[in-house]
């Protein structure tokens, strides 16, 4: 933890919660999944390692970027790509009802979450928990990043 400046929490998920950091080597702003071991079942752990696994296969401009993963203090650390405009489900209700996205923005967002998809499955991937939640867009909001790969499931080749 001593290349990271924690800044502040961004988030809970199932099994622990997210933080925003700033990398002390680059002072690039990046997100810590923190998960404490004892307080998650075997089951839960293999969950966590899948997780893992599968961001570390990809390589894609559409797909949230894997770092790094480490053990610290009994927490597992997962280190990934910050997406600064949130996820596509509080950018949306952020409009309010009735002030809808440009058909031309629609298309380019939903352009880019399929390309994404592709190469999820290219790769032999089921994400499984696709939602708009987990779409997660850069500070202008106009590039879409797919996130949270925890239920997803490696399929045989």
């Amino acid at each position: 933890m001593n290349n990271y400046e924690i800044l502040h929490p961004i988030g809970r998920g199932a099994y622990g919660n997210v933080y925003l950091y700033r990398r002390l080597s680059d002072n690039k702003h990046v997100v810590i999944k923190q998960i404490p071991t004892e307080s998650i079942t075997n089951a839960e752990c293999e969950v966590t390692k899948n997780e893992v696994r599968v961001l570390a296969m990809f390589q894609h401009p559409n797909i949230i970027e894997y770092y790094d993963n480490y053990l610290d203090n009994n927490t597992i650390m997962i280190v990934m790509e910050y997406a600064p405009g949130g996820n596509l489900y509080d950018y949306l209700r952020s409009r309010g009802e009735g002030n809808l996205l440009p058909e031309e923005d629609v298309l380019n967002l939903f352009c880019q979450l399929v390309l994404g998809m592709l190469h999820i499955h290219e790769s032999k991937i089921l994400h499984r928990d696709i939602k708009s939640n987990n779409i997660l867009l850069d500070r202008s909001h106009r590039v879409v990043k797919i996130g949270d790969f925890g239920i997803s499931k490696i399929l045989s080749r």
